[in-house]
């Protein structure tokens, strides 16, 4: 280990001169270069027992008997200071006013509530007791312990504090206690809509059309909006999305053409796309919704505001067919089940015509088993062409299909072969077969009926 001082010199006009104040070198287990500081002292002994000092505190951060000085020094700073700190750094990374204020107000609450001054007095305890006297949203209760993870996990990184004291608290269920549910608008309803829009009917449809947000709607503009080509588009900027992040959606076609009959004779790259009366307010979309004759909040209170337009979007997209990665990506979700759970209206998915494809069974008298099925619009020949399990080809020639369920299956005895009927081929599940039992309508390997 190295340990002295010593006053450093440099040469000045051609003369060495020695500094008034001495230095200290030291290098401690573990490090692989000495270094050296200030020790602010003119007498010897004065400087010796400052690096001692020094060395003695940087032994005991590296055998963890104390923290690191930054954070000893950071959990004496308020925590205002850390959150002005924390804002100007979120500042950075293109978030909006907005964003950046909200993010402010709910921490200046948290911390306001739980009488967290510095972030020596940050505790799981006294936050969960804090979120137990709110009479809030169960989802705003975990938006301010995301804040709060969020700002934390910055100290962290910043090595302002040594681990997220909020790491482990769990976020409160809010599955059936959302305060605003949504719905989605039926066909028969987005009909309606359209025909009171008037001048606003291009943003509905853009809106049913695309999902998009209302606010990404509003911030549109003409240059944004690619009509000419076989396939028209439109490119929403990262400046404007949610997740900041450039997207390309191909616009519908009777989207298309409302927007063509809107379109400025002239270039005006700047113009937003739906300025004026062309987009709706609140208000103003409640009062189409009344002139409509649609009511804002069904019978269980679920709210038909702007942003279920974008419910609509997902739930139409799971009813034409749309598998669920296709519809998460117009969605522009990072998670799958957002969309299909809680964006998918599940009130208007066709669940009855599922029930009516699955088959009917019918038991004879004898125990033979008669399936009935709805008749299969598909093509014979490829049916005919598609092997079973056992490599035969089947052909379905019927909407009924027989099976006998025996749990006694006859073995064969020997080479001989009489046991088994004309009719019907049988396995024996302990012969190391599959134990199923298929019909034939013709000899033995006849191409069967049904499988």
């Amino acid at each position: 280990m190295i340990c002295n001082v010593f006053k450093p010199k440099r040469r000045i006009n051609g003369k060495i001169v020695t500094s008034r104040l001495y230095r200290g070198r030291y290098c401690v287990n573990g490090q692989t270069k000495s270094k050296s500081v200030a020790l602010h002292a003119t007498d010897k002994q004065i400087a010796k027992k400052r690096l001692q000092e020094i060395v003695l505190e940087v032994q005991q951060e590296q055998s963890g008997v104390i923290a690191p000085k930054v954070q000893r020094q950071a959990a004496q700073t308020s925590l205002d200071v850390h959150t002005r700190d924390y804002l100007a750094e979120v500042g950075t990374r293109n978030r909006s006013q907005k964003y950046i204020y909200n993010l402010g107000k709910r921490l200046s609450k948290v911390f306001g509530g739980c009488l967290w001054k510095r972030p020596s007095d940050v505790s799981p305890d006294s936050f969960m007791r804090w979120r137990g006297r709110q009479k809030v949203a169960p989802k705003t209760l975990n938006e301010y312990l995301d804040a709060c993870n969020a700002f934390f996990k910055w100290m962290e990184e910043s090595d302002r504090i040594n681990a997220n004291p909020l790491r482990k608290v769990k976020k409160v269920e809010t599955r059936g206690l959302e305060v605003r549910k949504r719905r989605a608008l039926n066909a028969e309803e987005v009909g309606k809509l359209l025909a009171v829009a008037g001048p606003r009917k291009p943003a509905y449809l853009m809106a049913l059309f695309t999902g998009l947000r209302r606010n990404e709607l509003k911030q549109l503009e003409w240059s944004d909006i690619h009509l000419d080509g076989p396939e028209p588009f439109l490119t929403v900027r990262s400046s404007i999305t949610k997740n900041k992040r450039e997207a390309t959606i191909r616009l519908h076609k009777q989207l298309a053409a409302e927007l063509r009959a809107i379109q400025p004779s002239r270039n005006l790259a700047e113009t937003k796309l739906f300025d004026g009366n062309r987009f709706p307010g609140m208000w103003v979309f409640k009062s189409d919704l009344k002139r409509a004759g649609i009511p804002y909040a069904d019978a269980q209170n679920r709210k038909a505001d702007f942003h279920a337009l974008r419910y609509t979007f997902a739930t139409n997209l799971t009813k034409a067919g749309v598998s669920p990665r296709e519809a998460m990506e117009l969605m522009r979700h990072s998670d799958l089940r957002l969309t299909m759970k809680t964006y998918t209206d599940a009130g208007q998915l066709c669940t009855g015509e599922a029930l009516a494809k699955l088959p009917s069974f019918t038991v004879t008298p004898t125990g033979q088993a008669i399936i009935s099925r709805l008749p299969l619009k598909t093509d014979a020949q490829i049916d005919a062409q598609t092997p079973d399990s056992d490599g035969r080809s089947l052909a379905w020639s019927g909407t009924q299909m027989p099976v006998v369920f025996d749990t006694e299956t006859p073995e064969n005895e020997g080479a001989s072969h009489n046991l088994a009927l004309a009719g019907t081929v049988r396995q024996s599940a302990r012969n190391g077969s599959s134990g199923r039992i298929r019909t034939y309508d013709q000899a033995i390997n006849s191409r069967p009926l049904y499988h």
